[in-house]
């Protein structure tokens, strides 16, 4: 996955959760046809670990 991808993805997880908290189902339906599984699950990472967010099991 390029750059420029992920910073779409990104961008993309970050506006769908402006209202708030969401489990990763609800998401990636949100963001259904943007790409695969894994990309938003590798975007939802960085953006932990740049302290943008924080997932919870």
């Amino acid at each position: 996955m390029g750059a420029e991808d992920r910073r779409k993805w990104s961008a993309l997880a970050v506006g769908a959760l402006e209202h708030g908290p969401q489990r990763f189902g609800q998401l990636r339906r949100r963001l259904e046809g943007l790409g695969p599984k894994s990309s938003l699950s590798q975007a939802l990472t960085r953006l932990e670990e740049h302290g943008l967010l924080a997932r919870t099991v």
